[in-house]
């Protein structure tokens, strides 16, 4: 290894005794060897740090902390850490495919303007292969819905996040890294090498499961953030409209009149701008406004005249129509005022 290694892998650990010396030996054992390898430690009470100071390499640095601070705060500590051109993230209980990080710096060298470079992963246990958009524009769409990348896949540009002033959000944990993307999307393009080169693995104890609720959350206002790239703000009530809309939530009338002002907005503001993809954002934005609409109407206990002339009203500021079968029994169950058999 050269005197400088042109990858820095971060690997947080935490009472990962099962996993974590499977998980460093898939690093060890790359096929691509210029790296350094910087495990944070965060207080385990299990036997992780004894596992992992047994094993011996020189390219290990291994950081024991004293006091848990959390996940995110190992992360940011490691960026600081990092001697390397590259940034590969590491979880201590997946595994690393032998050419992972060979093929990932091999692809970063070429294309100068690839900020983030991930993978596809197979899901330990079930050999099931999770996918991930290749191209940008692809990724910038799939930000509308969530991450872009399985974390513990990537490899960056550490140079990306020094000159930008760039970190993991401690207060967008556990989805820190979706946050990340979506501040990184104006300093270059997304990549996904679409073959897997990461087994992941899914358990009880993962932070993703353990707070599932405030990693919900996070991920709610990580995604109303993301339009700030059509330079579009949210006041406080069309927050909760569009976090209702995410969560899959019912509207109410006033709700749903919010929805398609906003999405008027944003897509005519898209359109000015251009930063996504102009029909694959349409198609988004119409799937919300269509399963809010038909919620709102088809889906309720009781039809009744009032809810239809809500309706007509909707269809003057809205291109959503039910087709004319659909619209006729609408009518007359809301005429008879009909029980909705659910």
């Amino acid at each position: 290894m050269s005197q400088t290694p042109l990858v820095s892998v971060i690997m947080p650990v935490y009472n990962c005794e099962l996993y974590v010396k499977e998980a460093v030996e898939s690093i060890l054992y790359q096929t691509y060897e210029n790296f350094e390898l910087i495990i944070l430690d965060d207080a385990s009470t299990d036997n992780t740090v004894k596992i992992v100071s047994e094993i011996k390499d020189s390219r290990i640095k291994f950081i024991k902390k004293n006091i848990n601070t959390g996940y995110t705060t190992s992360l940011n500590l490691g960026v600081e850490l990092a001697k390397g051109k590259y940034i590969a993230r590491m979880d201590g209980d997946d595994v690393s495919l032998p050419e992972r990080f060979e093929k990932q710096v091999a692809f970063l060298e070429e294309q100068s303007d690839v900020v983030v470079c991930g993978a596809w992963y197979i899901s330990i246990g079930t050999g099931v292969i999770k996918p991930y958009p290749e191209m940008h524009e692809a990724n910038k769409l799939r930000l509308l819905e969530g991450t872009c990348f399985a974390h513990p896949t990537i490899m960056l540009r550490k140079s990306v996040l020094v000159e930008n002033q760039l970190k993991y959000d401690v207060f967008s944990e556990p989805a820190e890294d979706y946050a990340l993307w979506v501040d990184l999307l104006q300093y270059g393009r997304f990549y996904n090498l679409q073959e897997p080169l990461l087994k992941y693995r899914i358990h009880d104890k993962q932070v993703s499961q353990e707070r599932r609720a405030v990693q919900i959350e996070s991920k709610l206002k990580t995604r109303i953030r993301l339009f700030k790239y059509l330079n579009i703000t949210f006041s406080g009530i069309e927050q909760d409209v569009w976090k209702k809309v995410f969560k899959g939530e019912n509207l109410d009338f006033n709700g749903l009149k919010i929805l398609i002002k906003k999405k008027k907005q944003l897509f005519r503001a898209n359109k000015t701008l251009v930063f996504f993809e102009n029909d694959g954002l349409k198609a988004y934005l119409n799937t919300l406004e269509y399963q809010s609409v038909k919620s709102y109407f088809l889906d309720r206990d009781r039809f009744n005249l009032l809810v239809y002339f809500e309706y007509l009203n909707l269809c003057h500021i809205s291109s959503f129509r039910f087709s004319i079968r659909t619209h006729v029994i609408f009518f007359i169950k809301s005429l008879l005022f009909f029980p909705n058999k659910k």
